[in-house]
């Protein structure tokens, strides 16, 4: 009898009787209510100093007008506006929960309705109040549990746990304005078996403090700087703050968060759940006989579960002789960022025949740009100097390729005619190529852009445009195009914030899975802990003939997956003689049968570790659909052979059948012993640790 030897398991769980459907209890969302209520009203969320007056003293004696309104979606509304009539300042405050999970959200705007300029604005927060938590608890300090942002490393997106103390404060501010550069945007703050999770939805500089006292822990939430005078009727807005709350366990409070994100901050093509696609990736220098070969390939071997078929940057620049494949020391794309006309060398009659291409084998089609960036000297830089930010120590800089004395613009997104001519640009190039998914890419840190544009008394005031303007930038494209997916890169994950999750995917959530020999635990890390926030994120995930352990690691919502390998020049040209087809059909199939779970709850089986000397496992489940899964990873380090696991979300009254998917064995359990018990994981053989 033949020994199977396995490195990795998949359980498929499903639930055959009745099944826990609900997450929140009736007192959460009453709490969700309440606050919506005192954040506009009670106690106003919104904070600044206007002059020398306190904020708290202008919108107490403000005259308020006060609406309630609720949406076909259950979605109430409240909004309160403030206006002071000493100072012709109007002020609103705009808030929003749901009828079936207790959350909140909200986000504030100040104009100056007068005929003069304002005085100074400073120190404006989006947030600042104060939160009750679990007073009745005798500890001294409140606990906080957040994910480190990405930094292209295999611990991309790690969890980390820390304390504030009573009498103590702690801050988190993100880096070169770029949201989800240093920590993601996301905090579970609790005390006890009781918290909230507060998350920013701003995608430039934010900052956060949270300051501990006996009776309540204080948050505070906004750009990190603001000092600004408003001109006679103009009007800015406030980052975008979300709470949810909850009491128990830690886990089924991050599940409110990822239910909520899945319903009301996820895009919905069409007004459907979004499909994260699995992507055949290609190089956009290939030459179009390149990618229509690849496509046939998908086409000839009946991978039927490919959905997407991707061109990476390397398309545009007009025509140039290039490489068919990106190469860090010779490639030529980043220097030619700004020029979007076509290399005509390389697909002399533009990108449609691939993109027919690709729609007659069943696939969508995605094309990659960078549009806030443009190289100086491409034709629309000298069009239009003024659309652009350029730094004043600006010299030729950057380290790419051939061009490494390049120098990066940004185009000010603040700028309604900027704006604007972006937006048709691309959505000219949409309609033309029939695109399917948007790509957009952002390769630079605003932040220094911004302050170098800003006046003395504007300071914040170009961010602010900015950020308007990026929203403003996507929602005009997804109303053009309304079929359209956005895929949010920016560099690898480093805008993953809330205003950018409602209107964007993250199908490479990191850099760090661009080289081929990425290590195998790195993407079984970013998956354990972005997991715990964000349900829609994908990566990339190198493919060796017959690596089911490496393949498996890799498995998302979506996949993007080359079976083209590295070639003696470091390209991913060659076409690998004896592929191991039937293997990388099963592969894609198992993924098949799961992808559809990444979106409903998620629970972590095994304690968060990077070592090499444990094991890792987790579960995906969904209740509507009565079924889920279990991926579990032995470790090359790991001495033991076995692993009990509890698995989340079992009704004690339902019966679970429990698949193997490498065992093709089906097993009945019922949900009392699986409490009581647990599941027994086996495998005898730990992976190499290479």
């Amino acid at each position: 009898m033949k020994q199977l030897i396995f490195l990795c398991a998949i359980f498929l769980l499903c639930n055959c009787h009745s099944s826990y459907n609900t997450l929140s209890a009736p007192n959460e969302k009453l709490e969700a209510e309440h606050w919506a209520k005192k954040i506009t009203k009670l106690s106003p969320a919104l904070s600044f100093v206007y002059g020398v007056e306190q904020s708290a003293e202008i919108l107490a004696r403000s005259h308020q007008k006060m609406t309630r309104s609720t949406d076909s979606a259950g979605i109430t509304t409240i909004r309160n506006i403030y206006d002071d009539q000493k100072t012709g300042i109007r002020y609103t405050i705009e808030a929003t929960y749901p009828k079936d999970l207790p959350a909140v959200e909200w986000y504030a705007t100040i104009e100056n309705r007068s005929k003069d300029t304002s005085a100074l604005f400073t120190r404006i927060l989006a947030a600042d109040i104060p939160v009750s938590i679990n007073n009745n608890n005798s500890t001294n300090h409140y606990g906080i549990r957040y994910s480190q942002g990405t930094r292209d490393s295999y611990d991309d997106f790690s969890l980390h746990d820390t304390i504030v103390s009573i009498g103590k404060d702690i801050q988190f501010v993100t880096a070169s304005g770029r949201s989800s550069s240093r920590y993601l945007p996301f905090f579970n703050i609790h005390r006890g078996q009781e918290g909230i999770i507060f998350a920013i939805g701003w995608t430039g500089q934010w900052k956060a403090r949270f300051a501990a006292s006996e009776k309540e822990i204080r948050l505070q939430a906004g750009m990190e700087n603001s000092h600004l005078r408003l001109y006679p009727n103009e009007k800015i807005r406030t980052p975008r703050i979300f709470m949810t709350f909850w009491k128990g366990d830690q886990v089924r409070a991050q599940n409110q968060l990822r239910r909520y994100l899945v319903k009301y901050a996820s895009p919905h093509p069409s007004g459907k759940e979004v499909e994260i696609p699995v992507s055949f990736p290609a190089w956009g220098g290939m030459t179009t006989a390149h990618h229509l070969r690849n496509i046939a390939i998908i086409k000839e071997k009946q991978l039927d579960n490919y959905t997407n078929y991707w061109i990476d940057a390397g398309w545009f620049g007009g025509p140039h002789n290039t490489l068919e494949w990106q190469n860090p020391k010779d490639e030529d794309w980043y220097g030619l960022v700004g020029n979007w006309d076509c290399n005509t060398i390389q697909h002399p009659n533009g990108l449609r025949p691939i993109s027919d291409a690709a729609h007659a084998a069943g696939l969508k089609f995605l094309l990659w740009y960078e549009p806030e960036r443009a190289v100086g000297g491409t034709p629309v830089t000298r069009q239009h100097p003024e659309w652009f930010i350029k730094l004043p120590d600006s010299f030729p800089r950057n380290d790419v390729g051939k061009y490494k004395k390049v120098e990066s613009l940004l185009l000010n997104l603040g700028i309604p005619e900027a704006r604007q001519w972006i937006t048709d640009y691309i959505s000219r190039q949409i309609s033309e190529s029939n695109m399917d998914i948007l790509r957009i890419d952002a390769n630079i840190g605003t932040l220094r852009y911004w302050k170098c544009a800003d006046k003395p008394d504007r300071i914040g005031m170009t961010e602010i445009r900015y950020a308007e303007g990026l929203y403003q930038f996507l929602d005009d494209l997804l109303s053009k195009h309304p079929n359209l997916l956005i895929d949010n890169c920016a560099g690898g994950g480093n805008r993953l914030d809330i205003e950018m999750l409602r209107r964007s995917v993250a199908l490479h959530r990191t850099d760090y899975s661009c080289p081929a020999d990425q290590e195998n635990i790195g993407n079984q890390i970013q998956n354990y802990c972005i997991m715990n926030w964000i349900p829609y994120s994908n990566m990339g995930s190198a493919i060796l003939p017959n690596d089911t352990y490496r393949f498996r690691g890799g498995m998302n919502a979506g996949m993007n997956n080359s079976f083209l390998q590295k070639a003696d020049d470091g390209s991913r040209t060659r076409m690998p003689d004896n592929f191991p087809w039937d293997w990388y059909r099963e592969m894609m199939q198992q993924h098949a049968a799961i992808k559809t779970y990444f979106s409903g709850d998620y629970y972590p089986l095994t304690p968060f570790s990077k070592g090499n000397d444990s094991w890792c496992a987790y579960q995906l489940y969904r209740s509507d659909l009565k079924a889920g899964f279990i991926l579990a990873f032995r470790r090359s380090q790991a001495n033991k052979e076995s692993l009990i696991v509890f698995p989340g979300g079992i009704n004690s009254k339902s019966k679970y059948e429990m698949e193997d998917f490498d065992l093709k064995t089906h097993t009945l359990v019922s949900g009392k012993e699986l409490l009581k018990k647990g599941w027994i994981i086996t495998l005898k053989i730990a992976p190499h640790p290479h």
